[in-house]
């Protein structure tokens, strides 16, 4: 029962705080274990970072950056100036405002999302975004220059949306 609540509580303390991949991290009394990162952990961290007082907004742009291209489809890999363009927009809007636990997760899926071709429409997510900026208390100019980029990147992603289908044969009637 004890070893239990060990365990519960170490995923409650793992869930509260951003964790550094890099790092060991307590398992229980006398034993360390290295952080395994999913592929979210990156953008995690670097969402987690923008909450905290004097952090460098470059550095914070290039780890989302970073953690951004880590999640491409190699046959669908953006340029990196949209990716980075991007990322610095985001820090710089961001840092200092104490996004929710909500906003975290709902930018992180947004952000991945965005680096993959799902077949959710680039508009879908674009709303979306613009919504969550929204209840970040973002100006409406701020958001909609991130919102913009959003859009340019996805496409690069996932092509727009608005491709027209031709038909190259007639259907009988």
């Amino acid at each position: 029962m004890k070893r239990l609540l060990s365990y519960v509580l170490l995923l409650a303390v793992g869930q509260s705080q951003p964790v550094r991949y890099d790092e060991l991290a307590p398992v229980t009394r006398g034993w360390w274990v290295m952080q395994q990162p999913s592929e979210y952990t990156a953008i995690d961290s670097a969402l987690a970072a923008l909450k905290e007082k004097g952090a460098s907004q470059s550095r914070l742009s290039e780890q989302l950056a970073h953690a951004m291209m880590a999640l491409v489809d190699k046959n669908h890999q953006p340029p990196w100036p949209l990716v980075a363009i991007l990322a610095d927009n985001l820090t710089r809007d961001l840092l200092g405002n104490q996004l929710t636990a909500a906003h975290d997760t709902a930018l992180r899926e947004l952000l991945s999302e965005a680096m993959r071709p799902t077949g959710t429409s680039n508009t879908r997510l674009a709303s979306h975004l613009q919504e969550v900026l929204a209840a970040a208390r973002l100006s409406p100019w701020k958001s909609q220059l991130i919102v913009s980029d959003f859009i340019k990147l996805r496409e690069s992603v996932q092509g727009p949306d608005d491709i027209p289908v031709r038909l190259t044969t007639p259907i009988p009637h």
